[in-house]
């Protein structure tokens, strides 16, 4: 049984000093809410929070409201630059997936697919991994229950007071979630999120560079299965079936989440002997 981190995540609802709240609850994890400039509070009150979770010994996540109205690509640039002014390079972007009202009203009803398919396309673009943070009736009443998503990260909304990720009901074709936000309030009442993860969404995701160090010619070996997917009309971003490859032929075990730099080709090259133009194999492929 994997074990889990436990962590919290904040947004407006709490200071821009988390030291309090660290020290009370002892997280390992903290997911920061990355405010957009069409936002308030200002961002400033992101970067704040990164850096007093950093201080108090906490790994650092971040998650992103996905307004429907705004554009996902926009977005994600948004997000991943506020990030990285704060030298953040998170393990996954966590898109949220919900329903933005304001005094009882639906002022933005959220994502859909589409929505959805720009913004994770744009986080490969940028080499972040992107995910997936809703609730499942959510993802029924305004996704329909696509399974279109379920190679991305889950972290679900799921308020039964028991944090074990063991224990949630999935949907969307998810086999499992890899984040549990298990309550929304503390025992006094007061409100703070509280969630479980699994650790490979908590840590810093391998480069290609660093995997390439540990197993010389892995670059080559990517190359060579990327371009026989290709060959043979196959998608080669699948990281679940590179991983597979790689240990079918004894290379070493690159991780359970796509590393950093997977997505980043040079597509002649790789394009090369494909009877196909090189435009039409980088439009499918993505």
């Amino acid at each position: 049984m994997p074990e889990f981190v436990h962590g919290i995540d904040v947004s407006n609802y709490q200071p821009r000093d988390l030291s309090r709240i660290i020290e009370e609850h002892h997280p390992a994890h903290v997911v920061v809410r990355l405010f957009l400039p069409q936002e308030r509070p200002p961002e400033a009150h992101s970067m704040a929070q990164i850096n007093s979770a950093r201080d108090n010994g906490c790994s650092v996540g971040a998650y992103v409201w996905a307004y429907g109205s705004l554009d996902p690509r926009q977005t994600v640039r948004d997000a991943v630059g506020l990030a990285r002014r704060c030298e953040l390079e998170p393990p996954v972007l966590w898109i949220d997936c919900e329903t933005y009202v304001v005094r009882g009203k639906v002022d933005d009803p959220g994502p859909d697919a589409n929505w959805l398919r720009a913004a994770a396309e744009e986080c490969h673009v940028l080499g972040v991994l992107p995910a997936i943070y809703t609730g499942g009736w959510w993802w029924h009443q305004y996704m329909d229950n696509t399974t279109e998503f379920a190679d991305l990260p889950l972290w679900t909304a799921h308020y039964d007071e028991i944090a074990d990720l063991d224990q949630v009901t999935l949907f969307g074709g998810w086999e499992r979630a890899r984040g549990k936000q298990w309550s929304q309030r503390l025992p006094n009442g007061r409100e703070l999120d509280r969630d479980v993860f699994l650790q490979e969404v908590c840590v810093a995701r391998p480069t290609l560079e660093t995997l390439d160090l540990a197993n010389p010619g892995f670059r080559q070996q990517l190359e060579a299965w990327q371009q026989a997917r290709l060959g043979n009309g196959e998608d080669p971003h699948n990281y679940a079936s590179l991983r597979q490859h790689l240990l079918s032929i004894g290379a070493p075990d690159p991780g359970p989440v796509e590393f950093v730099g997977f997505r980043v080709q040079n597509w002649t090259r790789l394009s090369a002997g494909v009877n196909e133009p090189y435009e039409s194999v980088r439009r499918r492929v993505g």
